[in-house]
């Protein structure tokens, strides 16, 4: 099933390669795989005495790109498709460098140990906002017909259970660094 092959890509951005689109003809109900809409994470206000690694730290996190865009992965081709193939991974690769460089930035706030905890908090909320950018999703349109047999309703049920797992999984991963992080911050 195509529809399968494209959301494993999305487990796999390296490997995606299926067709991504931002069209208002996607999720036109507006639903979304955890019945909610992302919001950028809020972060608690800095004393100021803090550390500028802290703040250099924050001011990544406000240029992160925001929700994951809808997708509409009903299979295309030419040169739509690369373009929407393109969109999407430069999403993921905005995302991924800049959740790279706050983390980066927070760690160097490690060095002084009034501020450990702050910065391993904020590493962890920064993965908790990666997470909840998958989970909080908006489901995609997928326009083909059901397989033969299968009736519409089950078709869209079985593909957004499966896209949605998907981004599950992702969301998963991310939010196990989260927990490490709030972990170390405990300590």
């Amino acid at each position: 099933m195509r529809a399968i092959a494209i959301l494993l890509a999305l487990a796999s951005p390296a490997a995606a390669d299926a067709s991504f689109s931002t069209g208002s003809a996607s999720a036109r109900d507006g639903e979304t795989c955890s019945g909610r809409r992302w919001s950028a994470p809020v972060l608690a206000p800095l004393d100021g005495d803090a550390p500028d690694s802290l703040r250099a730290g924050d001011r990544e996190v406000a240029k992160l790109p925001g929700a994951l865009p809808r997708l509409d992965l009903t299979p295309a081709r030419g040169p739509r498709f690369d373009a929407n193939v393109d969109r999407f991974k430069r999403w993921l690769v905005a995302w991924q460098e800049g959740v790279d460089r706050a983390q980066k930035r927070y760690q160097e706030a490690f060095r002084d140990p009034r501020w450990r905890a702050v910065a391993a908090r904020r590493i962890g909320t920064l993965f908790l906002a990666f997470a909840r950018v998958f989970r909080d999703a908006p489901v995609s349109a997928y326009r083909m017909p059901p397989p033969t047999g299968m009736q519409p309703n089950e078709w869209k049920k079985l593909f957004r259970d499966t896209y949605c797992e998907q981004l599950d999984e992702r969301a998963e991963q991310l939010e196990a660094k989260a927990r490490e992080a709030f972990a170390a911050a405990a300590n």
